[in-house]
């Protein structure tokens, strides 16, 4: 058994002469339990003054209340409680006082009393949650089934219920708001379309003693009785709404006032200058968690719970802020390096070579120009500063490239001469796999014109350097101000690396052999040809699949320049390799030399596709076409200059510009 109850025992200890006496008050029951008693004018004095949704809370507080409250006869004080309430709607003849009362104030379900069910289906009068909806209710096939089941007995039932709208006798409801009502009928969506049960079952019982004429009737009252509760319905609905946005504003207000509030204690927690960097957008964001974004009172419990959800937002505010500040302080800093490495690499005029210099973001990269440019934003840093360092930092920049290049080129060539440098040599071309992707020419670099390539540094976006944990936030900081172009997160510049152009070996391998095919053709020895060689050459070639009688493109002899040669075996996209060459004959090179002079004779052009051009009497600038005649004209007033002098092609942004093949003529 279990214990038995023991009841407290009384103080019987007396408080000593400096205690005050404690005196314990005992809160009054049952103050109410005469009301009823109560004559009736005064009855409906107090009543009359209560809402009516107290009245049914008072009706729910002991059986004694209930049975007082909801007898018939006691109806008109319902009456003159709720006409007291302004603008409250007229109540449906088809509701009791306290069911409609029930229905506008009380948010629970009508079937299983879950509360916080603030959705009202007006076409039947009922709050339901999700799964009483569905439990009290038939789909819409389903009452079409019923009906049919119910009128077998009726010879023009089909007459009579196709031209029924079981809308207009039943009021559907459907659960599923991206459904239109003119997809019932389909058998896979009708499950979203409900019928009342409370409405279909009484139907069905007046709808199986019937005769023909009786269900006519029985239809058209059922549809008048509808037509009328939906009247009814939208005025209770207009009121309802009405009453559920001013509810909302109010909760809008509070939630202004909270956040008004918690706003004012981070400021005086020393938050001030991140909620001035927030603005209202990022105010916004933080308002709208959920922790924030309530309306109730804020105490002190509440604040601890507020201060713990947005400590990390604002803490990462805070570096933002941060994060900002600092990068415009290494960006100004990486400006200045930017023109140290100017004056030390470009002098006026200005020759292709200084175009494959190294680039600020290859320099912010190394600890000697780190040291400089990261120090304390309170430091200050120079240009001299940088310039002090560039002389060694570029030497060794210079060096470990080329040592990059050529260890990435000997193992394509493979046995070269004992006194052969392999930069040099013709068949040490880099390809750029970036450039040459879809419609886009081909770019194909020598040495050390591919350093000059801007997609050697482009590759990416800088997220790389945030997300992973790989790095510091400090040091990301630091990369993302070097490498970032301008304001974009995508477009970025990380440090130099060769194996950005070409992606794999495999095509770096491709565009060796191609090239050693070309050289040989050319009569030159791949193992001692240069690149100064090559450009001297004035052989041509002709591709050996091409010339074949079941391959010839189009009927045509087409003879190629090296550059030309080397763009058609690359973009080749048949399942034949065009790799083998044929040199053209001593007495063709008289016949091709003549259609050169004609068809070369504006190569290069200043309006070529894919062409870049220089300004030599700039320090830095380059554009293309119609831009460079402007800048000479504008920033140096000429009108007339030279092709290769005043203007030449940018060594590493000139891609595909290659002169064309001349056809050979039968």
């Amino acid at each position: 058994m279990p214990p038995c109850k023991k009841n407290k025992a009384a103080a019987t200890t007396e408080p000593s002469g400096t205690e005050e006496r404690r005196i314990i008050r005992r809160r009054t029951r049952g103050s109410l339990q005469d009301l009823p008693d109560f004559a009736v004018e005064i009855q409906l004095e107090v009543f009359s003054n209560l809402h009516p949704r107290d009245l049914l809370n008072l009706a729910r507080t002991c059986k004694r209340f209930r049975e007082f409250f909801l007898h018939p006869s006691n109806e008109r004080l319902w009456t003159a409680a709720r006409e007291s309430v302004e603008d409250l709607p007229e109540r449906p003849p088809f509701l009791s006082e306290p069911a409609f009362v029930n229905l506008l104030f009380f948010t629970h379900c009508h079937s299983c009393g879950k509360p916080n069910i603030r959705k009202i289906i007006w076409q039947w009068f009922v709050r339901y949650c999700p799964g009483c909806v569905t439990s009290m209710s038939y789909h819409y096939c389903e009452t079409e089934d019923k009906i049919n089941d119910q009128a077998l007995h009726l010879p023009n039932r089909l007459t009579l219920f196709s031209k029924c709208d079981l809308d207009d006798v039943f009021g559907m409801y459907i659960t599923k708001s991206s459904y239109s009502s003119m997809r019932r009928i389909n058998p896979f969506t009708s499950k979203y379309f409900r019928f009342h049960k409370r409405d279909v079952v009484p139907f069905l019982n007046e709808l199986g003693g019937s005769t023909c004429e009786t269900a006519s009737t029985l239809v058209q009252r059922r549809k008048r009785d509808f037509a009328e509760r939906m009247k009814h319905a939208r005025r209770c609905q207009n009121w309802y709404d009405h009453q559920h946005e001013v509810w909302m504003a109010g909760l809008d207000t509070k939630r202004e006032q909270r956040f008004e509030e918690i706003v004012h204690r981070l400021r005086d927690m020393g938050w001030d200058e991140e909620i001035e960097y927030l603005g209202e957008e990022g105010l916004e964001e933080m308002a709208s968690l959920p922790v924030v974004a309530q309306s109730s009172k804020l105490t002190p419990k509440n604040w601890e719970k507020v201060l713990y959800a947005v400590q990390d937002f604002l803490e990462n505010t805070r570096k933002q802020r941060l994060s900002e500040a600092r990068t415009e302080v290494l960006r100004s800093r990486f400006l200045d390096l930017k023109e140290a490495l100017l004056s030390h690499y470009v002098q006026l005029p200005r020759i292709p070579i200084m175009d494959c210099r190294p680039d600020d973001v290859d320099f912010a990269m190394m600890d000697e120009c780190k040291a400089v440019a990261d120090a304390p934003t309170s430091a200050t840093v120079t240009r001299e500063d940088f310039a002090d360092i560039i002389p060694n930092i570029a030497s060794r920049w210079e060096e470990q490239r080329k040592i990059e290049h050529r260890e990435a080129i000997r193992k394509c060539i493979g046995s070269i001469a004992e006194d052969a440098e392999s930069l040099t040599l013709a068949v040490a071309i880099f390809p750029c796999v970036m450039c040459s992707r879809g419609t886009q020419p081909l770019a194909f670099y020598h040495w050390p014109d591919v350093l000059a390539h801007p997609c050697g540094r482009m590759r990416g976006n800088v997220f790389m350097f945030i997300e992973g944990g790989a790095i510091d936030w400090e040091q990301a900081v630091y990369n993302v101000a070097a490498c970032r172009n301008d304001s974009s997160y995508w477009n970025c510049r990380f440090p130099y690396a060769l194996k950005n152009l070409y992606g794999s070996e495999a095509n770096l391998e491709r565009a060796v052999k191609n090239m050693r095919g070309i050289v040989e053709a050319l009569g030159l020895d791949p193992e001692h040809a240069t690149v100064d060689d090559l450009r001297k050459c004035e052989g041509r070639v002709r591709c050996v699949q091409c010339s074949s009688h079941d391959l010839m493109e189009d009927c045509q002899d087409m003879v190629y320049t090296w550059e030309a040669a080397f763009a058609h075996a690359w973009s080749k996209k048949s399942l034949i390799e065009h790799n083998q060459w044929e040199s053209v004959g001593a007495d063709d090179m008289k016949i091709v030399t003549k259609l050169e002079k004609s068809g070369h004779d504006e190569f290069p052009s200043l309006w070529i596709p894919g062409s870049v051009w220089v300004c030599s009497l700039c320090v830095d600038w380059d554009g293309k076409g119609e831009d460079v005649v402007l800048h000479l004209l504008t920033s140096h007033d000429l009108k007339v200059f030279s092709l290769g002098e005043t203007i030449y092609l940018h060594p590493g942004k000139s891609m595909g510009v290659v002169r064309p093949p001349v056809v050979f003529p039968y």
